[in-house]
This record gives C-alpha cells, sequence and structure tokens, in this order.
C-alpha cells in the first residue's frame, strides 16, 4: 500500500495571510473557515464521532491560530521590526528572540492548514472504512516544529510583558487585539499557548480513536503507529521544555554567584551543564548557639550548593561545594549534619521545621539514588 505523502508545507497548501488581514470582523472570519463544516450523520459509529472529532477539533484550533495573527502577530511584527531599526543593540536581540517566534508560530499555522485541508478533503466523502492515520503519520515529521516553539514559549511571554510595561505604544497594541472581535477578549499569552498544549490534545484524540477502532480495521495498524508516533513527539517536547527550564534556572543562580569560578569552593567550569538539573532549594541556618546565620542550599542532580547572601543582597557566595558521589550526611529532627569531603569536617543546617528537613532529604536521597553507577563508585 503507498503511503500518503505531503510536499513541504512551506511551499503552498496554505491559508493566505495576506487574504486573512482582510477579514476584520467575527462573520468573514467564520464565513472564510465555513468550507470547513462536515454535517455529522446522526447513524454514525463511535469511530467515526471520534474521527469527526479530530476535524472539528482541527477546525476551531486553526480558526484560534489564524485570529491570533490577525489581532496580535502581523501587528506587533509590523511595529517590532521598525522598532529593531532605532534602538539599543539588547533590545535588538529581545526583540529578534519575539520575531523568530513569530516565524515559528506562522510555520506552525501552515503545517496546520495542510493538516486541515487534508482532513476537509477526507472527510467530504468519508465513510466508515475510510482510513485517517495515513494523514496523520504523514504529517507528524511536520509537527516537529512545534518543539522549539514550546521551549522559547515562557521567554517570549516575559519579553512581551517588559515590552508591554516599558513602551506604552506597544501596550497599546496589546490593548487593540484585546478588543479586537476575533480575540474574543482572550490575551496574547491565551492564545500563544494553544500550540504548547496541542501535540498532548493530538495524543489524547488519537488514544481515543484506537479505542474505538477494531483491530481488524484497515485503519487500526496506521492509527496506532500515529498514537506512538504523536507520544514520542510529546515526550521529546516535554523532556525540551525541562531541559531548557534546567539551564535557565542555572544560569540564574550562576548569575547571583561571585565566587570565581574553578575556585575551591566552585571547582566548576559554569554551573550550567546540559546534563545538570536544578532540584530545589531550602533556606536554613547554621547556629552556634547564640548566633544564627543565614544559609541558601541548591540541590542539582549531581551536587550540592551551599551558600549564603553577601551583605544581605541578592548575590550570593559559595562557601561549600559537595558533589552528591562524595556526599555523606546525617540527620536528627529538623537538622541535616552533612560532613565536608574534604577535611571531613561536619556542617549542621537547621531547617524551619522536621517536614522541610524531610522534603529536602528525600530529594538529596533520590538524586544519589538516581547516580550513574560510575559516579557512585
Amino acid at each position: 500500500m503507498k503511503s500518503l505523502e505531503i510536499q513541504n508545507p512551506w511551499i503552498g497548501h496554505r491559508i493566505d495571510h495576506t487574504l486573512m488581514s482582510f477579514l476584520n470582523t467575527e462573520k468573514e472570519f467564520d464565513l472564510f473557515f465555513s468550507h470547513t463544516e462536515v454535517v455529522l450523520p446522526e447513524d454514525c459509529s463511535k469511530r467515526d464521532r471520534v474521527a469527526f472529532e479530530v476535524l472539528s477539533s482541527e477546525t476551531t484550533y486553526l480558526k484560534m491560530l489564524q485570529s491570533c495573527v490577525v489581532t496580535y502577530v502581523s501587528p506587533i511584527e509590523h511595529y517590532l521590526t521598525g522598532l529593531a531599526k532605532k534602538c539599543l543593540e539588547v533590545i535588538k536581540q529581545r526583540i529578534s528572540e519575539v520575531l523568530n517566534f513569530f516565524k515559528s508560530f506562522r510555520n506552525i499555522v501552515n503545517v496546520n492548514s495542510v493538516l486541515l485541508g487534508l482532513l476537509k478533503t477526507r472527510f467530504a466523502n468519508w465513510r466508515s472504512s475510510e482510513k485517517l492515520g495515513d494523514i496523520l503519520l504523514a504529517i507528524t515529521p511536520f509537527l516537529k516544529v512545534y518543539g522549539p516553539y514550546s521551549v522559547d514559549y515562557h521567554s517570549v511571554v516575559e519579553i512581551l510583558e517588559v515590552l508591554k510595561n516599558d513602551i506604552p505604544q506597544f501596550a497599546s497594541i496589546l490593548t487593540k487585539g484585546f478588543d479586537h472581535p476575533l480575540a474574543k477578549k482572550q490575551t496574547i499569552q491565551n492564545l500563544l499557548i494553544t500550540p504548547v498544549q496541542r501535540i498532548p490534545r493530538y495524543a489524547l484524540l488519537l488514544k481515543e480513536l484506537v479505542q474505538q477502532t477494531p483491530s481488524y480495521h484497515i485503519d487500526y495498524q496506521l492509527v496506532v503507529k500515529a498514537k506512538e508516533q504523536i507520544e514520542e513527539l510529546a515526550k521529546s517536547i516535554d523532556d525540551s521544555i525541562e531541559q531548557a527550564e534546567a539551564r535557565k534556572r542555572c544560569l540564574l543562580i550562576q548569575n547571583k554567584i561571585i565566587t570565581k569560578w574553578k575556585s575551591t569552593n566552585l571547582p566548576l567550569e559554569s554551573l550550567v551543564d546540559p546534563q545538570r538539573k536544578f532540584l530545589g532549594e531550602a533556606v536554613v541556618h547554621q547556629s552556634n548557639g547564640f548566633i544564627k546565620k543565614k544559609k541558601i542550599l541548591y540541590l542539582f542532580n549531581d551536587m550540592l550548593l551551599c551558600t549564603k547572601e553577601k551583605n544581605n543582597s541578592t548575590k550570593l557566595v559559595v562557601e561549600h561545594t559537595c558533589f552528591l558521589n562524595d556526599l555523606s550526611f546525617s540527620h536528627s529532627n529538623a537538622v541535616i549534619s552533612l560532613q565536608l569531603p574534604v577535611n571531613r569536617d561536619s556542617i549542621n543546617y537547621f531547617f524551619a521545621g522536621p517536614t522541610e528537613k524531610q522534603d529536602f532529604l528525600a530529594k538529596i536521597q533520590k538524586a544519589q539514588s538516581s547516580l550513574p553507577l560510575r559516579l557512585k563508585q
């Protein structure tokens, strides 16, 4: 059986954005999408209903994406392109991040325009024996564009928030977008997050479609394979987001630290490492019986940083670095006693209470148990 092939979604097969710019009313917008409407037969099977839900969901989703292009993306692109010509270099970098993000958004619109067109064609002559899995398998490789978009979403939203607070003209653009009939009173953040949520939505739809497709159906194996590929993509995107967040958190902590890198207290080239993950932090105290000194512990999947604030500022000084493969400790009540690997001295850290101590201790123990075998030896 010959598999379905899809041409590059970036070339043709897409809804014309120039045409979309002239759709300024909700009525015109709905009329433009009316060609995607398919009437659901009353006597259809459960599988047919799930299949029709795929089409209905895709139609609603693409309408939302296109409304975001009209109400927010296009006006912001136009304004920021002009602003970039006359602003400082540091602002240009932030603008570039936003514009590249919007390119990814438009790529997603193009891919899903292709998908909706294929679904519409298939459902125009739908029969219970018809396939859907071949379309989903063919489009899945192009859905990888969702990965970089999802990773960049939070950082771009933060940039948009800064621009809104600092530039009245930019804030006015967002207000006009919010008040536009097509936006339906949704903020740009709410519209931009819909692609982040889309791949998990596909996974749920395909799971239901597999459940409602008999094993003898011509589409069964195709739908099962499509479901597996979408689930793999969803996991890959989740992993990428987690890694990006871990790098960001490590960088934030690194920027707070004023101790020189590769010093005795911090024998590292950099705190940011592809394999390093931030697991948690705890505000604790050291006490000599009379004076309490505030300390902050930062736990990673391979090490523990023991720090203190520099003169009540946001800057930190690293007092000790304990790699988890060398770390030993004891504990009681609300205290964890760490034994330093260098001189084997013990340091007592007092937590707010036994519960806080136990939670942090559990994270340390879990991290140590997850260390690669070669690091434990």
